[in-house]
């Protein structure tokens, strides 16, 4: 009887040991998570990338709708106000000059002339410039005639 009882105490004993290895084994996985975890958050947060490519395309290729009405640039509505009530640009700028015919008429956003002159320099606090050039119709007394837009966008770094 006495045997029987050591055994299955034993077996009881040996149950909580390996619950107990288990247990072990739940903390290792789980620290191994959490540095996978923050590692990935620390390549993830220490990694900037610079979207202002991508954001003056975007700001590129709405500038025309701004003054449009059906996808022509009606020349009356052609001009700062609308460009700047068009756009919330915020310390970023923007110059769009429309050529058509013999004719070109140029307009800056409340920043752009600051800026201007700051494209091509290099540094953090720059502008990133580019440049971008779109045919339209323009609507001109009542005449509707191709034109050519080109459009300057200067983002900082906000």
């Amino acid at each position: 009887g006495r045997s029987l009882l050591l055994k299955k105490m034993k077996l009881k004993f040996l149950d909580k040991k390996g619950i107990l290895g288990e247990g072990v084994l739940w903390f290792w996985r789980f620290s191994l998570f959490i540095l996978v975890f923050l590692v990935i958050g620390f390549i993830v947060f220490s990694f900037s990338l610079d979207v202002r490519p991508v954001e003056s395309i975007i700001l590129a290729e709405r500038a025309s709708n701004c003054f449009s009405d059906s996808g022509v640039i009606l020349i009356s509505e052609f001009n700062e106000e609308n460009l700047d009530r068009c756009y919330n640009l915020g310390e970023s700028g923007m110059k769009l000059n429309l050529a058509y015919g013999e004719t070109s008429k140029e307009i800056y956003s409340e920043q752009g002339s600051y800026l201007e002159p700051l494209c091509g320099i290099k540094g953090e606090a720059m502008p990133y410039c580019s440049k971008f050039r779109k045919n339209i119709l323009v609507k001109f007394e009542e005449t509707v005639v191709p034109a050519s837009l080109e459009i300057t966008t200067m983002l900082l770094n906000e």
